[in-house]
């Protein structure tokens, strides 16, 4: 066999020898590979293996036993450091270049099959890696937590508490090298109950698939991510996916239960940030009361039944989109299982204990295309607080909610709740549903804004400004003194014209399928200039379709451009403030003095202009400007910015592309220019046999690159050439090293992540 002439892999420090694949006894290869060099006295090795798809490969590895760390001289290693060695099949030679990421384990799909013992199959941390805070584990593509090939629930992968001091910050993170490469079946956090043992779960997961839907049988309560009562602490889920498909089975106890929940928060300190979810029974539930809970930036696309279900106190909810949210099939209403299920609820503290329950602010709850004849969810439900504990602290602003139920916003036992900006109203092209209480069908729900308690004693008080609804009374139970109510609009679903019609109000209200994003529900729902939902500043965002802001400024704010060209005016700076504007203020901008010029020279916000732009236009020459603004109104005035500008026009162009190339695939031939093309720079390439590109590569005015594909049909080094249009010097001259595999597999570039060397021809 051939090898390519280098080969660089990244390798993590603590990176524990093979859990997956067994070594193949008694195979007699004539081309076997050789190690040699430093990166075989350091302890790597080179083996022939069946991965876990039963394909026989060669995988370079660490020495040593499955249960063990790596040898000293490798996990010694740090980061960025390189161990250099050497492939050999027979006289053909190919130089290896090991890089070490420090901290960091690397680890494959079926490293939880070690041992036969449960505990050492299923236990990761602590027991076969000794995982410190601040250390990372990489996981290879494939699949993890399987128990025989099939998802379970009874034997997921557990975690126990890693060693050091905790920080704040130095989480131990679980992450694909490739973003979403990764299947996650199911995980157990478990043996970190603070109180307990004194041991907390300091994990952080990001960019996992943890799509795995339940098989037949399986228990419908069951979770993708699954902590038990109080006993996880410190637990962070980032840019991860949980996607099922549209259930069509024939669920226990109506449509949707064979779908799982995707996480169990019971515990302290989550943070569940940026997923995506699809087709779930619950996004996040917990039954224990927990400090500490942030859900932000999550899109939740189909959801059976309570959306986000807590106990916890210090809540952060924001910023997150609902759409699609259904609930049980009327034909099969099952007590519990969807009857009335909540987009947002709170399950309330019995302990008699008030606590500051937190913020829901710019969360985006609507039907979608729901489904015909069948209600949706509630929208925002905190409530069930009760033996005289209180929900303290609690804002609630600028959120939307498009439903088929009757509670929009409904709290118990709040005091001094500031509820503010928040829009509630009825799908008006849905008409009747089943009353999911009584089976009533057809049944008109109307989304109400009721706050109720116990008593004065646990609710009363507060601020109820700007809000949206359908139904005109807003009820207040036991909650007195009510709060202070002003500029509260009612809206009537069935009015096709008028003050209290929607088209009277919105700019292009629309209901149904179209709504399947943020910017699609602010598009269409964005208030009407002069309008009476404008007039009385009510919703989640004004007229230009910026979320609203409460409260008198403190602070000017600015956006601004990264950078751009000389001599050419900038995108626009924007300035605006934190708050309420009193009067205009002026606000002057400046490069400190480097030469450059803005337009207008000052700008004015009020409050009927609360943002204003300018542009830059930059002296002659490549620097890094500092652009810091000042104003008259007593504000502070916002940090500095950094604005870059782009070298000059261009002299010289560099060729740059792929060292190796696998026959029969794709890369990418790029050409740059040391400063931005006058005019469009075309670089045309000379012919290379065996090598096939996609057309000559235009650098577009302005620009500083381009590129052009490149596709090898016949092995060994090509040499690639050129020549341009624009009287620059270059390109100069580069090599590509195409070769091709004596079995096809993927790309080589995949098997190198993996950790595999592909045997070439």
């Amino acid at each position: 066999m051939a090898l390519p002439g280098t080969l660089g892999i990244s390798w993590g420090n603590r990176t524990l020898r093979r859990f997956d694949g067994a070594v193949i006894p008694g195979v007699v290869d004539t081309d076997a590979l050789v190690l040699t060099g430093a990166a075989s006295t350091a302890g790597f090795v080179v083996e022939k293996i069946a991965d876990e798809y039963n394909v026989l490969r060669w995988m370079l590895t660490v020495g040593g036993t499955s249960a063990t760390a790596p040898p000293a001289t490798i996990s010694g290693l740090a980061d960025g450091a390189t161990v250099l060695g050497t492939l050999a099949v027979g006289a053909t030679t190919c130089a290896l270049t090991i890089t070490i990421e420090g901290g960091v384990y690397g680890i494959r799909p079926k490293w939880s099959d070690t041992t036969t013992t449960y505990e050492g199959r299923q236990t990761l941390l602590n027991t076969v890696m000794p995982v410190r805070l601040g250390d990372q584990i990489k996981l290879r593509p494939g699949t993890y937590g399987l128990v025989g090939g099939v998802k379970s629930y009874t034997q997921r992968i557990r975690f126990l508490t890693p060693t050091g001091t905790w920080t704040g910050s130095n989480w131990v993170k679980i992450s694909p090298r490739d973003p979403l490469t990764t299947v996650w079946a199911g995980t157990l956090l478990d043996g970190f109950s603070a109180e307990a043992t004194g041991r907390n779960a300091y994990l952080w997961f990001d960019q996992i698939n943890w799509s795995v839907p339940l098989l037949d049988g399986q228990d419908p309560n069951s979770t993708s991510i699954f902590s038990g009562a109080s006993v996880s602490n410190y637990v962070k889920i980032t840019n991860c996916q949980f996607l099922c498909p549209e259930t069509i089975g024939t669920p226990p106890t109506g449509t949707g239960r064979d779908l799982s929940i995707a996480i169990t928060a019971n515990g302290s300190f989550w943070y569940i940030e940026d997923n995506r979810a699809e087709n779930v029974w619950i996004f996040c539930t917990s039954s224990s009361v927990g400090d500490t809970l942030v859900i932000t930036g999550n899109d939740i696309i189909g959801c059976y039944n309570d959306g986000f279900k807590t106990n916890h106190y210090n809540i952060k909810f924001e910023d997150n989109f609902i759409t699609n949210k259904r609930c049980a099939d009327p034909s099969t209403l099952s007590g519990s299982d969807g009857a009335h299920p909540d987009t947002v609820q709170h399950l309330g503290w019995s302990d008699g204990i008030s606590r500051t329950i937190g913020t829901y602010k710019r969360n985006i709850m609507v039907r979608g295309d729901g489904r015909p004849s069948w209600p949706d969810g509630q929208g925002m439900f905190l409530t069930d607080s009760k033996n005289g504990s209180s929900l303290l602290g609690l804002e609630m602003e600028n959120n939307f909610v498009i439903m088929t139920m009757q509670n929009g916003i409904s709290l118990t036992n709040s005091i001094d709740p500031v509820v503010r900006g928040n829009a509630t109203i009825l799908d008006p092209t849905v008409g009747g549903v089943v009353n999911t209480n009584t089976g009533t069908d057809p049944y008109i729900y109307t989304p109400a804004i009721a706050l109720g308690g116990e008593s004065s004693a646990t609710a009363h008080g507060g601020i109820l400004s700007g809000n949206i609804r359908n139904q005109a009374v807003i009820t207040y139970g036991n909650h007195n003194p009510p709060p202070v109510a002003t500029n509260n609009i009612t809206l009537d679903p069935a009015a096709v014209s008028g003050p209290s019609s929607y088209a009277e109000n919105f700019v292009n209200p629309e209901f149904g399928a179209v709504l399947n994003s943020r910017a699609a529900v602010i598009a269409r729902f964005t208030p009407k200039v002069g309008g009476p939902v404008d007039l009385a500043g009510a919703g989640p965002w004004d007229t230009s379709g910026n979320w609203r802001t409460y409260g008198a400024a403190t602070q000017v704010t600015m956006a601004a451009p990264a950078g751009g060209p000389e001599l050419v005016p900038s995108a626009n700076f924007t300035i605006g403030a934190n708050g309420s504007i009193t009067g205009t203020v002026t606000v002057t901008p400046s490069d400190g003095g480097a030469g450059g010029t803005f337009t207008p020279p000052s700008v004015a916000i009020s409050s009927g202009t609360p943002t204003a732009t300018f542009t830059y236009t930059p002296p002659a020459g490549s620097a890094t400007r500092t652009i810091s603004v000042t104003n008259n109104g007593g504000l502070t005035n916002p940090p500095s910015v950094s604005y870059v500008v782009n070298a000059p026009s261009a002299t010289m162009v560099t060729l740059s592309g792929p060292e190796q190339l696998l026959v029969g695939t794709t890369g990418t031939l790029t050409a740059e220019v040391d400063g931005f093309a006058t005019g469009d720079l075309t670089i045309t390439l000379n012919p290379v046999v065996g090598l096939t590109f996609g057309g000559v590569i235009v650098i577009q005015d302005g620009t500083s690159s381009g590129s052009t594909t490149i596709t090898a049909s016949t092995p060994g080094t090509k040499t690639i050439s050129g020549s341009n249009n624009g009287g620059l010097a270059g390109p100069a001259s580069i090599n590509v090293v195409a070769f091709a595999p004596a079995v096809t597999y993927g790309n080589v570039a995949a098997l190198v992540r993996c950790g595999f060397i592909a045997p070439v021809a």
